[in-house]
């Protein structure tokens, strides 16, 4: 995948110091062009939003739809090329905030906070606006591929002093330290990498999602804070922090794992259902729980740490789906 290396190349030369109207108006050509040849990408949005839409969306709403979610990502792409030639001081201007309140409660345990977040509007704006509030921000991202993408992608996601590490074993490890340390570690909670992660309920159906933020949390004593950003008219944004979730760390691991990924899940659906066009996830998340093996991981073993430890919740006989596959940790490279 070379070529989406060069096409952030020229991307960010040709067209990163143009006004945002101008910036918009080519992303959104380009978004167009996309959706018609990138069957595979179309598919996986097109399936996800079956699910969030219900059955009884048409064929014409999910194809509108889906078209509006690849328009938000070239246009979050844009943004992201243009960041560097920001001032700070002025990410918050098109910004509507909402419940602040709630980071400052978080931040003011001590404990660190990991902020629980998704795949929508745009994240980058969202974190970028805590750091020009003077909050030390770490954003764990997944490592694209080619490795020249990935720095590239990093070196921009990480304007204004914005730490960037990989969702990997070493990764999560150097984010724990930051959490013990009082600071605000990032992650998406919507996708499960590498396909690990519990299965839950969303949307009506069993999907699997990423405990990874979740038991980050538990480990460390850290608040999760969920954030939610979406798109308003007039190129402005919405940001939404919602309460802190404090988990109850002596009731054990299992069950922090299970209240603290409910009260997220819920979320998740209310903010995703107001605005599915702003809900950017191209990989269908909705499986069959035998349509492949289920990959697991460990924080605290293993080479490579994934976005979650992977493992079915017990059945209601007590027995663990899928036990002999969560026994050991991942070995992939």
């Amino acid at each position: 995948m070379i070529w989406k290396y060069f096409a952030l190349l020229t991307a960010v030369a040709l067209v990163s110091h143009l006004p945002r109207k101008v910036g918009y108006f080519i992303a959104r050509i380009v978004a167009d062009v996309i959706f018609l040849v990138s069957r595979r990408a179309k598919a996986g949005i097109t399936e996800n939003l079956r699910h969030v839409l219900g059955p009884e969306a048409t064929d014409k709403e999910l194809k509108r739809c889906a078209l509006e979610v690849f328009r938000n990502a070239s246009r979050n792409t844009f943004d992201l090329i243009n960041l560097p030639r920001r001032d700070p001081a002025t990410l918050e201007n098109p910004v509507t905030i909402h419940g602040w309140e709630h980071v400052d409660r978080a931040i003011a345990r001590g404990k660190g906070v990991v902020l629980a977040s998704i795949h929508m509007g745009n994240m980058d704006m969202s974190v970028q606006v805590i750091r020009a509030r003077g909050v030390d921000v770490t954003i764990l991202a997944e490592v694209e591929e080619p490795e020249q993408l990935y720095r590239k992608t990093s070196s921009l996601r990480g304007f204004n002093g914005i730490s960037i590490l990989p969702v990997t074993y070493s990764g999560i490890k150097v984010a724990m330290k930051k959490l013990q340390k009082g600071e605000l570690v990032a992650i998406a909670c919507d996708r499960a990498l590498q396909g690990s992660g519990q299965y839950r309920r969303f949307f009506r159906r069993e999907a699997l999602l990423p405990i990874g933020g979740v038991e980050m949390a538990y480990r460390t004593g850290a608040a999760i804070l969920p954030a939610f950003t979406f798109r308003e008219k007039g190129y402005k944004f919405s940001m939404h922090f919602e309460p802190p979730i404090i988990l109850d760390r002596e009731a054990g691991r299992e069950q922090c794992i299970e209240s603290g990924l409910a009260k997220i899940v819920t979320l998740m659906e209310e903010y995703i259902g107001r605005h599915p066009e702003q809900w950017m996830v191209f990989e269908p998340i909705w499986r069959e729980e035998s349509s492949a093996p289920l990959k697991t991981a460990s924080l605290t073993s293993g080479r490579r740490a994934l976005n979650g430890v992977g493992h079915r919740p017990a059945t209601s006989n007590g027995s663990r789906a899928g036990a002999s596959k969560a026994s050991a940790p991942s070995t992939e490279r």
